[in-house]
């Protein structure tokens, strides 16, 4: 059965936390200088990511059923329209609970089947916008059916072998990342942020394009020198 879990350990975009950061958040960030353990945090061992070469890694991790990963949506396609040249965006369906796991299935299935440009937001809005309830998987197949998938395909991808390989990669990495929460951004599979740490949404990505800027750097410094 298909339930739309309660966001509780969605990254809270507002919260006291966030005036207690105030302060330090301001003085660290407010000439675009970001500081470690303040708007990020290191990621340790570091993840290692399947990007070419001269590329740095940006990784959202999102869960369908998260407000504030739906309100984060806007944000990140602005950032996509203009993001840096070297960052390479990569998005995983968080599995923090295990009731998050029927809906990272859904994101690789729409991806398998090569609607996922078309319907991501499509489904986003169903649950957020439209209060949608999707009950079963039958229930989860009709919907996408009523929005040109063909039922059985869907069922069946759903179901693939490919899937279950992408939802076991998403499980390990969301482990490997130390995620506590969603929406978060990691980066290179060095550092993550979240609108906690980072002071709000715009912030986020600011310090992710500081974050890749210092990554493309460091990188170019060490093929100068090899």
């Amino acid at each position: 059965m298909i339930r739309r879990r309660p966001a509780l350990r969605c990254a809270r975009a507002v919260g006291l936390v966030w005036w207690v950061l105030a302060g330090a958040t301001a003085l660290a960030a407010g000439d675009g200088f970001y500081v470690e353990g303040i708007q990020y945090e290191r990621i340790s061992p570091a993840v290692p990511t399947h990007v070419a070469p001269g590329k740095v890694e940006v990784v959202e991790l999102f869960w369908y059923g998260c407000p504030h990963c739906f309100r984060f949506e806007p944000y990140i396609a602005k950032w996509l329209a203009h993001k840096p040249e070297a960052a390479e965006f990569v998005r995983i369906p968080a599995t923090l609970n295990p009731g998050w796991v029927t809906h990272a299935r859904i994101y690789y299935t729409l991806e398998t089947l090569g609607e996922l440009e078309r319907l991501h937001m499509v489904f986003f809005q169903a649950i957020h916008d439209q209060n949608r309830r999707f009950r079963d998987l039958s229930s989860v197949a009709r919907f996408f059916a009523q929005n040109g998938v063909d039922e059985k395909r869907f069922i069946d991808a759903y179901n693939s072998l490919a899937v279950q390989t992408k939802l076991g990669q998403a499980q390990r990495l969301t482990r490997e990342y130390g995620a506590r929460g969603v929406p978060t951004v990691v980066v290179n599979g060095k550092y993550r942020t979240t609108a906690t740490l980072a002071g709000g949404y715009d912030e986020v990505l600011k310090v992710v394009d500081y974050l890749v800027a210092q990554e493309h750097k460091e990188a170019a410094a060490k093929d100068g020198s090899s």
